[in-house]
């Protein structure tokens, strides 16, 4: 068994698959800990490290399961539309784990601690939108 790490290839795709999906896995992990239960699995590292930690793993994780011709089609979709590179592996990653991260936030403020119902300004009450405001003005 032949392990190229820089360069994975076809040959040992159930290996790189594995390596990939598990470290991939680990950052996903991270990122959904320390926004829904505010506990980050890497506290260990420095703090610079611990934060970048899901994104480092993703990028490697990626990097494994970047195999040109895989002739798995789920694969090979992944592959050429969002892990063609490193770069485009990264700005995946930090557009995914930006919506993990803040979409959540934007929901509940939008909707969840919305005032929706009223027709001045005192009846906008929480911390939420106001929706009163698009309402009188349409």
């Amino acid at each position: 068994m032949n392990l190229n790490i820089l360069k994975p290839n076809k040959e040992n795709i159930s290996i790189y698959l594995v390596m990939g999906v598990g470290l991939l896995s680990v950052g996903f992990i991270d990122i959904l800990s320390n926004t829904f239960f505010n506990f980050n699995i890497t506290r260990i590292f420095p703090e610079i490290i611990s934060y970048l930690s899901p994104l480092l793993l993703g990028v490697f994780g990626l990097h494994f399961i970047r195999i040109e011709y895989s002739g798995n089609k789920t694969l090979d979709i992944i592959n050429k539309n969002l892990n063609s590179s490193n770069f485009n592996a990264i700005l995946s990653l930090i557009v995914v784990f930006i919506l993990i991260k803040y979409l959540p936030l934007l929901l509940k403020w939008a909707f969840f601690d919305a005032n929706f119902l009223g027709n001045t300004k005192e009846d906008c009450t929480g911390d939420g939108a106001c929706w009163v405001f698009v309402k009188v003005w349409l």
